[in-house]
């Protein structure tokens, strides 16, 4: 997927370059006139939620925790510092390349890894299956009859 991206201040001009080359279009806070002006991070994210972009950040911890508050979001991608710019930018593309929208994601891009990605919320069959199976293993596991080596 070709996406559409909104950088904030601490994102590196580097691999927002790389990733208008790989043909993302990509907005940044600078380019927008939001650059040097200390705009809190919900203000940032409306702003690209508005522009239908998903900010992009090195700001993990903010923006995970904003991604809580508000989870309707056109994307949110948090990346692990990587002074290697172009291959954080060739991670950044890869998994965009793999998933068709970024509408209400968080995606954690980590240096060492190809990508990583955890939805914040399972779908609701999941959370059933996965409830399912736990009030069927529980009771076996408590009582004796499974064991774990």
């Amino acid at each position: 997927m070709i996406a559409r991206l909104y950088s904030n201040e601490n994102f590196p001009q580097p691999v927002v370059a790389a990733l208008l080359g790989f043909g993302h279009d990509v907005l940044t806070s600078r380019d927008a006139g939001k650059a040097n002006d200390a705009i809190p991070d919900e203000e940032v994210l409306r702003y690209a939620t508005t522009d239908q972009r998903a900010v992009i950040t090195h700001n993990r911890q903010d923006f995970i925790h904003l991604h809580r508050l508000h989870p309707d979001h056109h994307g949110i991608i948090v990346c692990t510092v990587d002074t290697d710019f172009p291959a954080l930018a060739a991670r950044i593309h890869s998994h965009l390349q793999k998933i068709a929208s970024l509408q209400g994601q968080l995606l954690r891009i980590n240096r060492g890894n190809l990508w990583s990605f955890r939805p914040h919320v399972l779908r609701q069959g999941q959370n059933q299956e996965r409830t399912t199976l736990r009030d069927w293993l529980l009771p076996m596991l408590m009582n004796g009859q499974v064991t774990v080596r």
